[in-house]
């Protein structure tokens, strides 16, 4: 930079950068995208084997240390089996098994 003024080489390697940045951005989402179906794919699979392993699921029991965590993740996590594990795994049983 001269006098105030980029010069056209730091120009091109800001674009170059922004280019590579934008690239990076679109891996990142199609990586995510990628692990979202995996995880469905697997949560799936699991829920099918234990129901037929065991016979059917009825109750899922969770342990969680209350020392171990800070009582906001300890809040979080619980809140997360309630909103997100919870409907997911009845959805699946009542996909597979009727209603529950």
């Amino acid at each position: 930079m001269r006098n105030g003024r980029s010069s056209p080489n730091s120009a091109a390697t800001a674009a170059e950068r922004a280019i590579e940045e934008q690239k990076k951005a679109k891996e990142r989402a199609e990586l995510a995208q990628q692990i979202a179906q995996e995880e469905k794919k697997i949560r799936a699979k699991t829920i099918q084997y234990v129901d037929k392993a065991l016979g059917a699921i009825s109750r899922i029991t969770f342990q969680m240390g209350v020392s171990s965590l800070p009582h906001q993740k300890m809040l979080r996590a619980i809140e997360i089996l309630g909103t997100g594990v919870a409907p997911i795994i009845r959805k699946e049983l009542v996909a597979t098994a009727g209603p529950v």
